[in-house]
């Protein structure tokens, strides 16, 4: 009989610790096109929590504790977005976002290159 209270205490605290976190899924696109954005790191501020999107532009980021959050996404070529999320016990927030495509203005790359002569005493 204990053993068996034992068991299902061990189960019920599983279970239990298993229900105190929260999750945040969604998409992240091309905010003119609203192509997908594959590879895009989405990321809890403030946290080592974060995801990269996939082909569809879709991430999913689990394990969050209850509160709200500064989420951000990033891409190669495009602005930062962020959007402040809440995030609650054991429910998914979805969050879409669209980034805005930047160009490097004013900024001029040089690249140079020289040929060594070759050594013709060998």
């Amino acid at each position: 009989m204990r053993t068996a209270f034992l068991i299902f205490m061990l189960f019920l605290s599983a279970s239990l610790a298993a229900q105190v976190t929260g999750s945040i899924s969604g998409r992240v696109a091309d905010a003119g096109s609203d192509d997908p954005l594959p590879g895009a790191n989405v990321f809890v501020e403030g946290t080592f929590i974060g995801a990269s999107t996939d082909v569809n532009g879709q991430y999913v980021i689990k394990g969050i504790a209850p509160g709200e959050y500064l989420l951000k996404a990033g891409y190669i070529g495009y602005k930062t977005e962020s959007v402040l999320v809440r995030v609650e016990v054991n429910r998914v927030t979805v969050v879409d976002l669209a980034l805005q495509q930047t160009a490097l203005l004013g900024e001029q790359v040089v690249v140079t290159g020289s040929r060594q002569p070759e050594n013709l005493a060998s």
